[in-house]
């Protein structure tokens, strides 16, 4: 099984989003659902520290290991989108997991939007699929987002930084120098048509 998609997947969670995933797999094109995250309680890792030295104190016969207490996270999801593949995003529910035909899953996903896409059903014109606002969004911006990606690994100003700090600034720079580029070329693309009607 192969994860796509905007996020890392949180561990904790695995379970519970490879199951929505096989169900929307198993689906048409276009289904999608809403699963919540859970978390590990607040505090674990102290928590965990300190649980070897209170086992100490019992015999071994009723020594255990530490295991968190497994949490809702309050504003965080997955959504699981069918397209050709399946597609996973972060987004806010309430319940474990909540199918598209919800309210409350399309509220989360701040409503669903059209999107258009071939099917083997479809010859002469692409098939309406109404998906969560997010992933329209995502399809309307990806090429920017690869494009600008490739921009970066063409000629990088980045080196080997051991230093988070520098690692951003350089990483900061790259876009700024994108940015500066593509407004150039459209500035000079748009004083170019100003004045391609005027013959000398």
């Amino acid at each position: 099984m192969r994860l796509l998609g905007t996020v890392r997947l949180n561990l904790v969670s695995k379970p519970a989003v490879k199951a929505s995933i096989e169900r929307v797999d198993a689906s048409e094109r276009g289904r999608w659902e809403l699963v919540g995250e859970v978390r590990l309680e607040p505090g674990w890792m102290e928590k965990q520290k300190k649980h070897p030295t209170n086992q100490r104190r019992l015999p071994k016969a009723q020594r255990t290991t530490y295991e968190p207490v497994i949490v809702q996270a309050e504003k965080a999801g997955y959504v699981i989108y069918k397209d050709k593949g399946y597609l996973l995003y972060q987004r806010t529910p309430s319940q474990p997991t909540l199918p598209s035909t919800y309210p409350e899953a399309v509220l989360c996903c701040h409503g669903t939007y059209p999107i258009q896409r071939w099917t083997e059903d479809r010859m002469m014109h692409r098939r309406v699929f109404m998906a969560p606002t997010i992933i329209a969004a995502y399809n309307f911006c990806m090429n920017a987002v690869d494009r600008v990606d490739q921009l970066r690994s063409i000629n990088p100003i980045r080196r080997r930084e051991k230093r988070l700090s520098m690692t951003m600034f350089t990483w900061l720079m790259d876009i700024a120098i994108i940015n500066a580029h593509t407004l150039v070329k459209t500035i000079r693309r748009q004083e170019r048509n100003k004045f391609a009607g005027i013959r000398v």
